[in-house]
């Protein structure tokens, strides 16, 4: 019991400090001073240029890789169904442990259970932060 109390208390302790690491990696995410010149003289002809996608005001409007696109909001679908799917083995798996009457098997496998189920929330919400991260610096 006390290995669970430990493993829901470190879980709740990345979320706390993940959920606004993610926040911030969303908001500061700029990194137009690595490419400050890059369109100016000769390079301001080139079709990158031309469409904005490296330092332009259009640099954000990217449908693929910007914050509004087509791969951050695929992650967001997978991520939340990888959720609501971890939440309902948590509920299982608590039902489980309840109704093991005692045998010990039952309940180490619904322990077993509830443990893989909490490692797989922290799992989801360290990828979108990854996701978010990386897709800040590019």
């Amino acid at each position: 019991m006390r290995s669970l109390i430990k493993i829901l208390l470190a879980s709740t302790i990345l979320v706390v400090f993940l959920a606004p690491a993610t926040a911030l990696a969303t908001v500061t995410g700029n990194n137009d001073t690595l490419f400050n010149n890059v369109c100016s003289g000769s390079g301001a002809n080139s079709v990158v240029c031309q469409d904005g996608g490296v330092s332009g005001s259009n640099a954000s409007s990217n449908p693929l890789l910007g914050p509004d696109g087509l791969l951050l909001k695929i992650s967001g679908v997978i991520a939340v169904i990888a959720g609501v799917a971890a939440v309902i083995v948590v509920i299982v798996s608590g039902m489980r442990y309840i109704t093991s009457g005692g045998d010990p098997a039952q309940a180490k496998g619904a322990r077993s259970q509830l443990t893989n189920a909490l490692i797989g929330i922290v799992i989801i919400i360290l990828s979108e932060s990854i996701i978010a991260f990386l897709l800040s610096r590019l």
